[in-house]
C-alpha cells in the first residue's frame, strides 16, 4: 500500500491560496492528506472538503497564529508517514510528492529529501533556480533548504519543532535542528516553486523585502547556533590540516581522499579547492586542475596566489589568452609579484612569434 504523505498550508487566506490547493490537487501521490492550518485567527474562508481527489484536514484557530506556530500546529495535526509543507502562495508541480517520497522510500538512511526550487517574480518569470547540494556546514550560514522543497519522515518530529522565538527563518532553524539527526537526500528534479516578489515575511523582493527584518532574524540565527556552527568550522578545517600534511609527505592518495571529502561536505572551501587543483595539475590533468582553481579564485577574487595557480594551470592547458587574462589579474592585485610579470612577458612573445 501507498504510504500517505502529508502537506502543510500555513493559510493566511490570501488570493493566491487556490493556487497553492489546485497544485496540490494535481498531485500525482495518490494517498496524500492536505493539513489545512488556520493562521488568521478564526477569520479563514470556508475549507474545501476536499482538493481533488486527496482529503483536506483543517485545523481551525481562534487566535492568530505566527509562522512557527501555524507550522507546529500543522506537524501535531499531520497524519502521514511523510510531511511537507507549502505557503498558500507558493505551488509544487504535479510529480513533487511522489518524488521526494520514491527517493526517501529508496534510501531509508535519509530523513529528509529536498528537490530544487525555481523562484519566480508576480508574473511567473523564472528569477533564479536554487539547488545547492547537501552540506551541514553550508547550512550554518545559509537557508538554502526552501521550506516546500522538501519532505521528511515524521519521526523527525520527536527531535525537531518550530521554534516560536524566530517570525521569519523558522524554517533554516528547523533544518538546523534535522541536521544534527539525518544527512539531507538532494532530488534533482526542481519540483518547488515559490513567488518571493509576494513574501509577507520580510524575505520577499522589491517593496516587501526589509534588510532590517532580515539582519535581526540572521543574527538571532548565529547567536542561536554559534557553538554547533564554530565546531562544524573546526571539524572542516582539522581536516584540511590532516590533508596539508599528507601532501607535505607526499602521501598524495591520503590528500587526495581528504580534499574529496572536504570538498563533499563543502564545496567552497578556498584551501581545498586549491590544494585538489594542485593534485590534478601533479597528475598532469591541467583542465581539472584549471577547473578547481577558477572555482577556488570565485570565492577569493582578491587573492593572488590563487590567480597565479589558475594561470599557470590555464598556460599549461594551452589557454594562452585566458592564461595572459589571469597573470594580469595577478599583477592587478599584487604589481611586484615575482613571477606573474616574467610570465605574462614570456606568453607575449610567444604569441608574437607564432
Amino acid at each position: 500500500m501507498t504510504k500517505r504523505a502529508s502537506i502543510i498550508v500555513r493559510s493566511m487566506g490570501r488570493p493566491e491560496l487556490p493556487d497553492a490547493l489546485a497544485s496540490l490537487a494535481a498531485q500525482t501521490h495518490s494517498n496524500l492528506e492536505i493539513v489545512l492550518v488556520d493562521a488568521t485567527g478564526g477569520r479563514h474562508p470556508a475549507p474545501p472538503s476536499a482538493c481533488g481527489p486527496h482529503s483536506v484536514l483543517f485545523v481551525e484557530g481562534t487566535v492568530p497564529r505566527s509562522r512557527p506556530v501555524a507550522a507546529n500546529a500543522g506537524l501535531d495535526a499531520a497524519t502521514g508517514d511523510y510531511i511537507g509543507f507549502l505557503d498558500d502562495d507558493d505551488w509544487l508541480d504535479p510529480a513533487h510528492v511522489s518524488v521526494l517520497v520514491a527517493a526517501l522510500e529508496a534510501h531509508p538512511e535519509f530523513a529528509v529529501a529536498y528537490s530544487g526550487a525555481r523562484e519566480v517574480d508576480s508574473d511567473g518569470a523564472l528569477v533564479q533556480v536554487r539547488a545547492e547540494p547537501y552540506s551541514r556546514f553550508l547550512l550554518f550560514h545559509d537557508s538554502y533548504v526552501v521550506l516546500h522543497s522538501a519532505m521528511f519522515r515524521q519521526e523527525l518530529r520527536r527531535s525537531c519543532r518550530f521554534d516560536a522565538a524566530f517570525d521569519v527563518f523558522e524554517d533554516w532553524d528547523f533544518w538546523i535542528q534535522a541536521s544534527a539527526v539525518t544527512q539531507f537526500l538532494p532530488v534533482t528534479p526542481e519540483t518547488a516553486i515559490y513567488r518571493s516578489s509576494l513574501g509577507r515575511s520580510g524575505l520577499g523582493r522589491g517593496a516587501n523585502r526589509d534588510p532590517a527584518v532580515i539582519e535581526t532574524y540572521r543574527k538571532r540565527i548565529a547567536a542561536k547556533w554559534r557553538s554547533e556552527g564554530e565546531r562544524a568550522a573546526r571539524e572542516l578545517e582539522d581536516q584540511y590540516g590532516a590533508a596539508e600534511r599528507a601532501f607535505a609527505q607526499r602521501d598524495y592518495p591520503r590528500a587526495e581522499g581528504l580534499v574529496r571529502d572536504m570538498l563533499a561536505a563543502y564545496r567552497y572551501h578556498v584551501g581545498a579547492l586549491s590544494l585538489a587543483g594542485t593534485l590534478a595539475a601533479l597528475r598532469g590533468e591541467f583542465a581539472r586542475a584549471a577547473e578547481h582553481f577558477a572555482r577556488a579564485a570565485r570565492e577569493s577574487p582578491d587573492d593572488p596566489a590563487t590567480h597565479f595557480n589558475l594561470a599557470q594551470a590555464l598556460e599549461r592547458e594551452g589557454r594562452v589568452s585566458d592564461a595572459a587574462a589571469s597573470y594580469r589579474r595577478v599583477l592587478a592585485l599584487a604589481p611586484a609579484h615575482p613571477h606573474a610579470g616574467l610570465r605574462l612577458r614570456r606568453l607575449n612573445n610567444s604569441a608574437e612569434r607564432a
